[in-house]
Parts: C-alpha cells; structure tokens; sequence
C-alpha cells in the first residue's frame, strides 16, 4: 500500500518528474526485452501476436492504466482495462487460430507484460524486471524444453513428483536445531533438518545429471554435473557417482570424471566462501589450493585420455530418483558428525589443526569460515589459519576418496585409485609448503 501511494505522490498534479519517467523507460524496457525474443521467434518460426515494437506498447498500457487508477482513485480501473485488453487477446486469437501450429504462448505473455507494466508503476520495479527475464528466458529455451519433455517417461514424472515431497513438504516440517537429549549430550552435533537437506542434494545432484545427459547426450551430461555438483557439495556427488557406478560398468570413466571434477572446483569454490569472511585469508589461501586444485585437473586429464572421452555405446540412463543411496549416505554424514565430535572432545589440547582435520571429515566450508572468523577476530594467526583451511580440505579429499572407494565397483572403483592418488599427493605437498614456509600470498 505504501509503495502505490508513492507511485500516486510522484504523479499528483499531472506533473512530469524523473521518477515517474523512470518508471515508464523500465516498463518500457521491460517490453522491449520480451518483445525481442518474440521478434525473433517470429523470424525464425511462424507470425506471432506481437514483437518488438507492440510489447513495449503493451508496458506502457499497463503502467498508464496503474497510473489513471492511482490518479482517480478508481482500483477498479485497472482490472477493467486489463480485462478489456484480455478481450482483444481472445478475439486476435480466435481469428488467428485456424493457422497450422498456433499456439497461445505469445497470447499469455502479452497479458504477463501488461501486469508487469503496472507492477512497476507501483513501485515493484525490480520483481518486474526480474519476472521479465524469467520468462523471455523461459520463452528462449523453447526448443531444449520441448527436447526434455518429448525424452521424459512416466518413470520420470512419478520420480520427480517423489522427490518434490521429500523436499519441498517433509523437509520444511523438520525441526531446524539441534537434538538436546538429556544425557546423550553428543547427539547435539545432528540437525535433522541439515541431515534431510543433505539427503535431498545427493538426490538432487542425481537428477541434475540426469536431465543434462537427456539434453547433451550421457558423456557432457555427467561432467557437467560433476562441474556443477561440486559448486553444492563435491561429498554429495562422490556418493551419487558411486552409488551409480554399481548399475553401469560402461560409464564408469565418464562417473569418475565427474567425481574428480566435483572434488576440484571444491578448491577454488573455498576460496570463494572464505572471500566473504576474510578476504585476507582468501588470497593467502588462494595459491596452496589452486595448487592442488591444478593435481585435480591432471587427474581430470588422465581419466579424459583413459575412456572418458568416447561416447558409450547402448547406454541406458535411468532417473536417479532413489532415497535407497541417498539415506545410506545421510547415515555415513551422521556417523562422521558424531565422529567429529569425539575428537573434538577428546583431543581440545591438540588445537585447531586437529579440529580442522576432524572437522574437514565433515565439510570443508564450516571450518574455513570457522577459521576466517577467528583470524578476522584475532584470536588465530593467518599462518595457522591458511594451515588450517588447507588440512581441513586435505581431509575432506581422503574422506571422498574412501566413499567413492566403499560405495564404488569395478572399474569406477580402479580409475579413481589413481586419480585421487594425484588429489591427495598435491593436498599433501600444499600443506607442507603451508607448514614449512607459511602464506606466501598476501594482499
């Protein structure tokens, strides 16, 4: 309510101001970014309702009929020009849709650039803008999309529908705190909700691949999750590839190329994180991990030149869509939480190189930011700290290398001997350089 009665102040006395002409030039934008896309739909398909020049005329009618609304204080005006502009929709798609293939896309849009037109006249400019590249995002992507859904099976979709319960209704009724048991004070470490999410990215992640080898093909498919999966969580696509590993000894190089990748953005990835707590410590442990990241891209290299570069032959790609794997796995994350912990407890006098190597069991992003929050404060030297994210990253590579050694099979389980041999060699070497001579980059 506040932000239309701003939209009515600027306009009051039908006075012109930089506001309200802001207002229409981003209405205005908004339509010539979809009408675009539609314009070149048109050249390259068939003739279309509108294109560049009647989208952004459309903007401009919605903001003018959200602006006359404001001016006379008539809130029915609004919805009764939207309805009669609807009208001429129905109408120009009732005498256009004896043409072969027409569809009603470009109808529903036009109605979508009008209420986008008003929502930016009432102040909501940067939701509008952001819905307008939604779709002419969507609207561009028409071919893949149409590609996706022809290649889905009804496997597909019931899979998919399971999934969306698991994480979009069990996930939000989980407690998010930690269980407080009298007496098993240890259990304090398991956050059901954490766990959970956890159980849904290893699924995720599967089906993140899944969808990218029916679009690409099985080879770019996998690879790309593993470049993408590492982003979230390389742990959770080690598992996933494993997991997989053990239905096709076929594409058990493309499975380890992706695990291998997965685990090399994680170095550059925590460079990153670290960046947003102490950008100090970022650059003094940007070279130890890109260094070890670079191992990574050598054993990325070894498994392109030892099959994972041929396209398999007959390969059957099935949704990954099972809580089976991914519940073993959340199991594994409690176990390692709990073993954490007992470290913790038990070894507090060893410090914090020890608590990094008992927390990178875990996860490698609590601990960095654990440490960038000590350095930032004071409490810990930048020497220690940059020995500390570089064990806790060394530890988290041996962790993934043993799931992907247990859960793994076959040949998936033999690639990835060596290739996480190059990892934890270069880990290895990193934290030594770190120990003997200390940070060597500084901003």
């Amino acid at each position: 309510m506040d932000q239309a009665a701003a939209g009515a102040a600027g306009v009051q006395g039908a006075g012109l101001s930089l506001e309200l002409l802001a207002r229409f030039g981003i209405a205005a934008a908004i339509g010539l970014l979809v009408g675009l896309e539609r314009e070149w739909a048109k050249a390259g398909d068939r003739p279309v309702f509108a294109g560049i020049r009647t989208f952004p005329s459309i903007a401009l009618m919605g903001c003018t009929a959200a602006m006359i609304s404001e001016l006379h204080a008539q809130p029915w005006l609004f919805p009764a020009a939207f309805f009669g502009f609807a009208l001429l929709v129905a109408i120009s798609h009732y005498v256009s849709s004896s043409l072969p293939s027409y569809g009603t896309t470009t109808e529903i849009t036009s109605l979508l650039v009008f209420l986008l037109g008003g929502l930016v006249f009432w102040g909501h400019m940067a939701l509008a803008a952001a819905l307008a590249v939604l779709v002419t995002l969507i609207l561009s992507l028409k071919e893949p999309l149409h590609t996706l859904a022809r290649r889905m099976e009804a496997q597909d979709i019931y899979a998919t529908l399971k999934f969306a319960i698991v994480s979009v209704i069990v996930l939000p009724l989980l407690p998010n705190e930690r269980l407080q048991i009298e007496g098993l004070e240890l259990l304090g470490v398991l956050n059901p909700f954490n766990i959970w999410l956890l159980v849904v990215l290893v699924s995720g992640i599967g089906f993140l691949g899944y969808v990218a080898a029916k679009l690409l093909g099985a080879r770019r498919g996998i690879a790309l999750t593993g470049l993408l999966g590492g982003l979230a969580s390389s742990t959770a696509v080690t598992a996933s590839m494993a997991e997989r590993s053990r239905e096709n000894e076929q594409v058990a190089p493309q499975l380890a190329l992706a695990t291998v990748l997965a685990c090399t953005v994680m170095f550059p990835r925590t460079i990153i994180e670290v960046a947003f707590v102490e950008r100090e410590l970022a650059f003094q442990v940007a070279l130890p991990l890109l260094a070890a990241g670079a191992f990574g891209a050598l054993a990325s290299g070894y498994l392109w030149f030892h099959g994972a570069r041929a396209e398999p032959e007959q390969l059957t790609i099935r949704n990954p869509f099972q809580l089976g794997p991914a519940l073993k796995f959340g199991l594994l994350f409690c176990a390692m939480l709990l073993g954490g912990e007992l470290a913790r407890l038990h070894y507090r006098e060893a410090g914090v190189l020890l608590f990094a190597a008992a927390g990178g069991l875990i996860d490698v992003r609590p601990i960095a930011l654990t440490v960038a929050d000590q350095m930032v404060r004071g409490t810990l030297p930048s020497s220690e700290a940059v020995a500390a994210v570089m064990i806790a990253a060394l530890a988290n590579t041996v962790l993934k290398a043993a799931y992907g050694i247990f859960l793994g099979r076959g040949r998936f389980r033999r690639l990835l001997v060596p290739t996480f041999g190059m990892l934890i060699g270069g880990g290895v070497l990193a934290v030594w350089f770190v120990l003997r001579f200390g940070p060597v980059w500084t901003h």
